[in-house]
């Protein structure tokens, strides 16, 4: 079967192009598929600027007889807009939509139009999926062992992972996207991992991410982005698997830089990160968030303000730089907390201990703990805030202690600083 998986275009809903990083998603659904004999490839038609005419071009000339979606809060609309194309030029053409906006509101993804609607982590299950043609399903349970993946189908991908800009901080070109562990232990309010049901820690072997990161050199990879919500700082054993795959890396000397994505905690210790920094990592984005205790107690972020101010200046003695992410209009956010957070992002700069910071407004997804909370105590001003007009760029909720005009005062006080 001739199978595509799509990134489908935003910009006509979204306003703005996205050309930051291929998913992931896609090119390891392929090669799961094309292990059984089927043609699959990913094409990201966002980053190729393609429209939906071309799109349907595309199809008629390849001759696909089947699609998947991956659709994200950013995509929704786009891919309404998609499939409605797509069925309306090319009936004869199967569509399953999955992803993390299918699996918080699977009921509300019947109404995309797609012939199959598949929540949940769908590695096991893909092939059946496309043989079988369910209108539903959802799987039991989650692949285990990462090792037993192939590796992406990267080669056959539309556009090469090396054809994209690479996401802020910038460093070596091209640069590409890929992960290493999944799951996360821990319950943010305005998180979706705990919708995937997602708390079973998984961690790829050093040696087959080695396989992967030759593989991607291959290709002309330089830099890689680790996209893991926290490769580092949950727990005493991941350290040390991911000293394991540091000191696999620094031995293999491959001459590729990295960055990723961290937890602040006791946990990001300071051996590792002096691992990593000689692994070739040169910048972790640390999810933040507030440093008010009661914000982030409110949102079971699970961090102190102390954990943040030890995790920074180990990762600054390591020789990392640090990137801040930060988030005004959460829970209990009153003036003065925020205003904690105003004098620390200040001293951290001030210091030395952040070079960057980004700043978004806090959005709830559906099927959230934020999206009950929000919905039950009439905090929220829109019926399912839309990435095309609410990306984390404009409050979408208003508190008792925290007004809207509050809310956007905030975000432009820490976005200057």
């Amino acid at each position: 079967m001739r199978i595509r998986f799509f990134n489908p275009p935003v910009f006509n809903v979204v306003g703005q192009h996205y050309r930051l990083n291929q998913a992931v998603g896609g090119p390891l659904l392929s090669a799961i598929l094309r292990q059984t004999g089927h043609d699959a490839s990913y094409v990201d038609a966002e980053a190729l600027r393609w429209n939906l005419n071309r799109v349907a071009d595309y199809l008629c000339k390849e001759g696909v007889e089947a699609i998947g979606l991956t659709v994200t809060n950013l995509n929704w609309e786009a891919s309404r807009q998609f499939i409605a194309h797509i069925k309306g030029h090319l009936p004869h053409i199967w569509i399953a939509v999955g992803g993390p906006e299918v699996t918080a509101r699977p009921a509300d993804a019947r109404m995309l139009g797609a012939d199959c609607v598949a929540p949940g982590e769908g590695d096991a299950s893909i092939v059946f999926i496309f043989e079988d043609k369910p209108g539903y399903y959802q799987p039991d349970g989650v692949v285990r062992d990462l090792d037993s993946l192939p590796m992406p189908a990267w080669e056959y991908s539309l556009p090469l992972p090396t054809k994209y800009m690479g996401n802020m901080p910038r460093f070596e070109s091209p640069e590409v996207c890929t992960l290493w562990n999944r799951g996360c232990a821990h319950k943010c309010t305005f998180c979706s991992n705990p919708v995937f049901n997602r708390v079973l820690i998984r961690e790829r072997s050093p040696g087959n991410i080695l396989e992967e990161l030759r593989k991607l050199k291959t290709l002309g990879a330089k830099h890689i982005f680790v996209y893991s919500d926290e490769l580092i700082g949950m727990s005493p054993r991941q350290a040390e698997w991911l000293g394991q795959v540091c000191e696999a890396i620094i031995k293999a000397d491959l001459g590729l830089t990295f960055k990723t994505q961290g937890r602040c905690s006791p946990h990001a210790t300071e051996e590792v990160l002096m691992l990593m920094a000689r692994a070739g990592f040169k910048a972790i984005m640390w999810g933040i968030e507030s440093m008010a205790p009661n914000v982030l107690q409110a949102v079971k972020k699970g961090i102190t303000p102390e954990d943040v101010w030890a995790t920074l200046e180990a990762s600054h003695k390591a020789g990392i730089a640090n990137w801040g992410f930060f988030m005004v209009g959460m829970p209990e956010e009153t003036q003065a907390d925020f205003a904690l957070t105003v004098q620390a992002l200040a001293e951290m700069k001030q210091r030395g201990l952040l070079q960057w910071q980004q700043v978004n407004i806090c959005t709830p997804s559906p099927g959230t703990e934020l999206w009950r909370q929000a919905t039950e105590n009439g905090w929220l001003k829109v019926s399912i805030p839309s990435a095309a007009r609410h990306f984390h760029q404009v409050p979408v909720m208003e508190f008792p202690y925290a007004s809207q005009q509050e809310i956007k005062t905030r975000l432009a006080v820490l976005q200057a600083l």
